[in-house]
């Protein structure tokens, strides 16, 4: 009986102290892209910011705004130059990087297996301006439709391809386009102004409620 009751102690404890992170691989991600816009249709010029977003967390992506490129549980796998002479085409681009990722995820900003991926890109900003807020600028997405792209089990390869008509593709030439725009933040005096409107519109109606 005592023997039974160490084993069982033992197998207790080993299973509190294993790390919550233990199964965990390298991951590679090939990427064909093209056509590539700016939100004019015009392709996207060489230098212009493209990033590889994932989550840590959940299905839904929040998306950038004016003060972040990274919205909600978003975590960024890869951020760089847009570089047309990968291919030669413009608007086209080869890459391909690696990563690490956890199969099991509990917390914190951990990329993870089977989470899904997209890419963003800003045809106004740079590299460098990924260092800062990304402000009120227009931008382009995909990769997080239906199948959409996932990251693959640890030790995987993925080929991720968009390819619009334009070169030969089956996605519509306008996906391409950078068609989405940031909201801008708020000037506070127009913050406090609606605060006010906000404030005596509540007031009012308690009066009408007390009446």
């Amino acid at each position: 009986m005592k023997k039974t009751l160490l084993i069982l102690c033992l197998a207790l404890a080993a299973a509190f102290t294993a790390p919550s992170h233990a199964q965990t691989g390298s991951v590679t991600l090939n990427f064909t892209l093209g056509e590539l816009q700016d939100a004019t249709g015009a392709a996207l010029a060489d230098g212009a910011l493209l990033q590889v977003v994932s989550l840590s967390s959940g299905s839904i992506f929040g998306g950038p705004t004016a003060e972040s490129f990274l919205g909600g549980n978003e975590i960024l796998l890869w951020s760089g130059v847009f570089d047309s002479t990968t291919t030669g085409a413009p608007g086209a681009m080869l890459f391909s990087f690696s990563l690490t990722v956890h199969a099991v995820h509990e917390s914190g900003l951990w990329a993870r297996e089977f989470a899904p991926v997209l890419i963003r890109w800003y045809p106004t900003l740079t590299s460098s301006d990924a260092l800062a807020a990304p402000g009120a600028v227009a931008y382009g997405e995909y990769g997080a439709g239906v199948p959409g792209w996932v990251i693959p089990a640890a030790g995987g390869l993925a080929d991720l391809t968009f390819l619009t008509e334009s070169l030969g593709g089956t996605e519509a030439n306008a996906l391409g386009a950078a068609g989405k725009q940031i909201a801008a933040v708020p000037e506070p005096g127009a913050v406090g102004l609606m605060s006010l409107v906000l404030l005596g519109g509540l007031a009012l109606a308690r009066r009408r409620a007390a009446i």
